[in-house]
């Protein structure tokens, strides 16, 4: 067997290994039979048919909105030990922000969208559902609406933050680091039956193992403690973001534990639970344990 040498010493077999050599240019021949595979590639996605109910998106993203940044760890940074000194000495940290997925639709005619999850969730239960049908974003996407989806500060891609949680819903104790169970203690508090695999009457959860497996793999813990004042902030710089960024009101729909933050602003405004707003002539306060504001 063939080995090569590295930097450091190291013998490794040169199985996979590029056995070009450093200096030496690809043949017109290569490049050639390269570009053709490359064109056939894109070919394939392109020759498919576009059917009428297709969604064409113009635009995707993600940002970040919101947050702090620590203080400096006493010390100075060594760049030359970096992660091996555990001191973290002269280190800073960004935390505490919003972060945003958004889509904006080929066809966009009606105004933005700002998604909000609920406790015990991300943005990915505004995205499908738990067999794999179109979830909220999708189908206003549809309608012509651009959607900001959001992980609020301390929770799924935001989950930067100064201390562990210890949110009673997440761990055992204040000091504990294990994530604490709750799989039939959420699905009850959804209200699809009293425990899995249960289902009330009626319930339009859908039905199967699968789907039910693919709901509980949607719940995600607090990384930090949940702090009204630090997600409110985030969400007023998430709305004001969306606002420079489209040049538009937004649509602002929460869900559960996402409503408790009733009093972010709002264009320089303040919604609350005692505001109706109307939108396409319905009047939108309580929808079911969800809300909706124009912000």
């Amino acid at each position: 067997m063939e080995f090569i040498t590295l930097n450091n010493g190291i013998k490794m077999p040169a199985m996979g290994f590029n056995r070009f050599e450093s200096d030496r240019t690809v043949t017109a021949d290569e490049y050639s039979i390269m570009l053709s595979r490359a064109k056939g590639l894109a070919n394939t996605n392109s020759n498919q048919s576009i059917t009428q109910n297709s969604l064409v998106i113009a635009k995707e993203g993600m940002f970040s909105s919101g947050g702090t940044v620590t203080e400096p760890v006493a010390g100075e940074f060594d760049a030359t030990t970096n992660w091996l000194d555990a001191t973290r000495a002269g280190n800073t940290a960004h935390v505490d922000h919003a972060n945003v997925l958004y889509q904006i639709p080929e066809t966009e005619t009606e105004l933005p969208m700002v998604f909000l999850h609920g406790y015990g969730q991300s943005r990915m239960g505004w995205m499908t559902t738990p067999d794999g049908r179109d979830g909220w974003s999708t189908l206003f996407l549809k309608k012509g609406h651009s959607v900001f989806l959001v992980d609020q500060p301390r929770r799924g891609e935001a989950g930067s933050t100064i201390a562990m949680t210890n949110d009673s819903l997440d761990t055992w104790a204040e000091d504990s680091k294990n994530y604490k169970p709750g799989d039939q203690a959420w699905y009850t508090h959804f209200r699809i039956g009293r425990g899995t695999p249960n289902r009330y009457d009626g319930s339009q959860f859908p039905e199967g193992d699968e789907a039910q497996n693919q709901f509980l793999r949607q719940m995600t813990p607090n990384t930090g403690s949940f702090d009204l004042a630090v997600n409110k902030a985030a969400l007023d710089e998430v709305l004001s973001d969306v606002k420079d960024m489209t040049g538009k009101k937004s649509i602002y729909v929460t869900h559960s534990q996402g409503y408790s933050l009733n009093g972010i602003k709002c264009l320089g405004g303040f919604f609350n639970e005692k505001d109706n707003i109307n939108f396409n002539g319905i009047d939108f306060c309580n929808v079911n344990d969800d809300r909706m504001f124009c912000c």
